[in-house]
């Protein structure tokens, strides 16, 4: 690539001016030293100044990238395009538009992927030029009108007498014995005009001689006579034709058609899976399938144990040790616990599968030369090949060495500072408490906190006589006490069925049974 060189630079309210330039596509060029050595004063006046201080730096407009300044463009030029000079796309060959993403079809088509012919009355890139023949054929590619008989000139709107016909824009003549015949355009002879001029002449009748130095990639225009490239949609340089996309041949004549058609106009469409298919015939449409599927449209992958270019390679592997192979390569996919080309060898990898080539591939959670430790704090996924990022030890997020930063058991949400609710407990508070009846358990580890008065490990059970409260820790003062607080009322009650008396004795009873177990304790 040619690149572009600041050969004068002068000052004109701090905009870097270029006076002469050498290149081509794209003006690339160095990191230049500014030198301030002449002014503009008026429009075509300058002034020569006695000092002047240098600095490195890009014109406006240009961005430095590794020493060298690149114009930008505000509007990306795409994938189709380059950004020539500041806010300036040149679009690839068959694309238009302000950022090149619109497609422009060669002549004759139409539509997103130039996949539609012209129409009737329509022709040229695009189809955007429009047909004047009158009574005629309009040809999609030239717009040249083909008369219907009976009719002739450019536009088809000469009559012709009966019986005649002229094409390539003749026109009918009726001579002095009323015969008929067609006077030619320049470069066309024939009773009809339907040949060109001869190779090397050109012209009324054919009568004028032209010469091309290269007569190979070079022809003379039959009808004024300049020396043309047969390069038909493409151009000529260093003695070849460089054809525009969609077209190919030595002179750029035969027509690729668009991806997914087929035919003389591209007007099929291809039945072939893409994504499967190397090629579509582009004359007869037969799909030619990528290594690995085979089918008349390539949509079947190869059996079990086959691969390559039509499933026509087996697959060499030990019966038994594999779930399959390769159907590219023929690789065999080995089962857990073997490694090897035929996946003959045993793997030795603890919590992980060998490659083909023995070395562990370890599971999430897992490091080491066989997958043996787990991953370092901070660490997650297979191999341990994630890092969590630095999490602050106030937060309620932990690294978790299999699925990577999440909320630490017994909370939830985006930033994991709710509280599981009520019944629920675990990472992401997922699992329900299976506590009885209250459904209360801890949060974290889902073990259930009974009300007092029950226990178990579902809180199913109630306190066994002579105990109450908080995990039936209470001892009764009396037998059968409330189990929930070790209320004796229930008690007394029963006592006064027989009047106050009774309930004076039992009253007196509990407080002497307090007394003999103070002692006890003393004691």
């Amino acid at each position: 690539m040619t690149l572009f060189y600041i050969s004068l630079l002068v000052i004109l309210s701090a905009e870097c001016r270029v006076h002469a330039l050498y290149g081509s596509l794209q003006s690339i060029c160095f990191k230049i030293e500014r030198q301030y050595k002449e002014i503009i004063i008026a429009p075509g006046q300058t002034q020569k100044v006695i000092d002047w201080v240098s600095t490195d730096e890009c014109c406006n407009g240009y961005r430095e990238i590794d020493d060298y300044c690149e114009p930008q463009c505000d509007i990306p030029c795409g994938e189709h395009g380059k950004c020539i000079e500041p806010n300036v796309c040149v679009c690839d060959n068959n694309y238009t538009g302000s950022n090149c993403d619109t497609v422009l079809c060669p002549p004759g088509y139409t539509g997103t992927d130039c996949e539609n012919g012209c129409t009737e009355n329509t022709f040229g890139r695009n189809c955007e030029e429009e047909c004047t023949c009158q009574n005629g054929r309009c040809d999609p590619i030239s717009g040249r009108c083909d008369c219907y008989d009976g009719w002739s000139g450019p536009e088809c709107s000469i009559p012709c007498p009966e019986g005649v016909s002229c094409v390539n824009g003749g026109i009918c003549t009726i001579k002095n014995d009323s015969s008929s015949t067609c006077t030619c355009p320049a470069g066309y002879i024939g009773q009809k005009c339907e040949n060109i001029c001869p190779k090397s002449y050109w012209g009324e009748d054919c009568l004028e001689i032209c010469y091309c130095e290269d007569d190979h990639f070079f022809h003379c225009n039959h009808v004024n006579g300049t020396c043309e490239s047969k390069c038909e949609n493409g151009e000529y340089f260093d003695e070849t034709c460089w054809c525009d996309n969609g077209w190919d041949g030595e002179f750029c004549t035969e027509k690729v058609c668009p991806e997914g058609y087929y035919g003389k106009d591209c007007e099929q469409k291809c039945r072939c899976q893409m994504d499967t298919t190397k090629s579509c015939d582009r004359e007869t449409g037969a799909c030619t399938c990528h290594p690995g599927w085979i089918g008349d449209f390539c949509r079947e992958a190869c059996p079990n144990m086959s691969f390559g270019i039509g499933c026509n390679k087996s697959c060499i592997c030990e019966d038994g040790n594999v779930k399959g192979c390769n159907p590219v390569t023929g690789e065999c996919k080995c089962e857990r616990g073997w490694t090897g080309y035929a996946c003959n060898r045993p793997c030795s990898c603890v919590n992980g599968y060998c490659d083909n080539h023995g070395n562990c591939i370890c599971d999430a959670g897992w490091q080491g030369r066989t997958c043996n430790r787990e991953c370092d704090a901070g660490y997650f996924g297979e191999g341990c090949s994630n890092f969590c990022g630095f999490l602050k030890e106030e937060t309620n997020i932990i690294c978790d060495r299999f699925a990577g930063p999440e909320c630490a058991p017994g909370f939830m949400g985006a930033e994991c500072t709710e509280p599981c609710p009520k019944g629920r407990y675990g990472r992401n508070c997922d699992k329900f408490c299976s506590c009885s009846p209250s459904k209360i358990c801890n949060r974290v580890t889902g073990d259930c906190e009974c009300s007092p008065g029950v226990y178990g490990e579902k809180c199913e059970k109630t306190c066994p006589n002579g105990t109450f409260g908080l995990s039936c820790s209470g001892t009764c003062w009396c037998p059968n006490c409330n189990v929930v607080n070790g209320d004796c009322t229930d008690r007394t009650q029963s006592s006064l069925k027989n009047g106050g008396c009774n309930a004076f004795f039992s009253s007196f009873s509990i407080v002497n049974e307090i007394i003999k177990r103070f002692l006890n304790m003393v004691e």
